[in-house]
Order: C-alpha cells, then structure tokens, then sequence
C-alpha cells in the first residue's frame, strides 16, 4: 500500500498546476473534505511506513508498534471517509449526494483489503514453504565479547535476523491463523460484494425517481 500511496500523493500534486502551492491544500483543513484528504492521506502513509520500520527491526516494545498500527488504521479510515465526502457533499450532483457513494468507498475498501490480506498470506506461505536447500543458511554465533564485532551491516541493521525469522516453516499455530484468516476475509469481501450489487439496484431506482433533471440523465446513463 505504501509505494502506490506515495505515488498517488505524488501524482495529487499536479493537479494545481504549480506544484510549488502544495502545501495551501491544507489551509482550508476546517471546512473542505479535499484538504482532510490530503491530511489523512499523508498521515496513513507516513503512520504505515513507521509502523512498518518499527516492525522490522523489532524497535520499541510489542504493544507500541501495535498502537502505531491502530492509529495508522484510524487515519486510513478517515482518509476513505474524506475521499468519499468529497463526492457526497456536492448537492449539485444528485448522482453523488446520497449516502451510497460512501457505502461504496468502504465496501470498496473491505473487498480490495480481504484479497491484499490473502494474496500477502498466500504469498507468504509459499516463500515459508521452500525447499529445505533454499532455506538461508544459519550464521554461527561469534565468539566475542563486542557483539558489534565482526558484524556486516545486514547483520546490524536486523535483516538477516529478520530474514531466517520469515523464512522459517509455519508453526501448526500459524497454520491454523492463516487459514482462519482467509476464511474471514473470502467471507468479508463476498458480503461487501453483495452489498454493492444491492446498493446499485437502490440507487438507480432513487435517481429514477428523483424530481430533478440530472438525477434522471444519470439513472439512464
């Protein structure tokens, strides 16, 4: 999520013509839904890259990285609530005032995140699952009394720690997470799936019988 987060926040940029104004779409962060966007937008990848270094290099203790996490999750939902509001706020489009379009961006959300998850464990699984020849090779531990000594700079930064860590054969218990884990999230998105279909058929059927033009010209469409 993170690279294509930058990459669109990048992309945002040109919008305004002149990208040396970026930093005035946050000025009006009180009163239009486009600045919240860019707030939270920024807030969630900022949050999420943290997280994500903490959790690699095991930096500060279990329940802190979990907090950066839950408050990185807070800042994504409200980043899905702006990008939705931005739509819905507009009472100049009847197509888009209603409450259906956030209904969507979440639904949205729910199924693109349960196939992120799967396709991550699934993944995941198939890398833990190698043949024993492809496993890393353990390093023997170092006879010193300086433990920086000796050391190579994967070894001190915590990747090849990390690396044996993630490419060791799934415990039982993993197992049986995993696959509860793929269960939920099919069972997640085939419902927000479900829920969009019908609120298709809702939404058509207001905007057929909408009073003004325009919703009209968008039901036809």
């Amino acid at each position: 999520i993170g690279p294509v987060m930058v990459f669109g926040l990048v992309a945002s940029m040109f919008h305004m013509n002149d990208v040396t104004h970026t930093l005035n779409v946050i000025r009006n962060v009180a009163t239009s839904w486009l600045s919240r966007e860019i707030v939270f937008g920024v807030g969630f990848a900022g949050l999420g890259f943290v997280f994500a270094f903490m959790q690699w290099f095991k930096i500060a203790s279990f329940r802190l990285r979990q907090g950066v996490a839950a408050l990185a999750a807070l800042f994504g939902v409200a980043l899905i609530v702006s990008m939705s509001m931005i739509y819905a706020s507009l009472p100049t489009v009847p197509a888009w005032y209603t409450w259906v379009v956030p209904f969507q961006f979440f639904a949205t959300a729910i199924v693109l995140g349960s196939a992120g998850v799967t396709m991550a464990l699934v993944l995941m699984t198939l890398v833990r699952q190698r043949p024993a020849k492809d496993a890393p090779v353990e390093v023997p531990v170092r006879n010193t009394t300086d433990p920086a000594a000796g050391k190579t700079w994967k070894e001190t930064l915590g990747f090849t720690p990390n690396k044996r860590e993630i490419n060791a054969a799934p415990t039982a218990e993993e197992w049986r997470w995993t696959v509860s884990i793929i269960r939920l999230c099919a069972a997640l998105a085939a419902l927000a799936a479900v829920g969009v279909l019908i609120s298709y058929v809702a939404h058509l059927q207001n905007l057929a019988m909408h009073p003004e033009p325009a919703a009209a010209i968008s039901a036809a469409a």
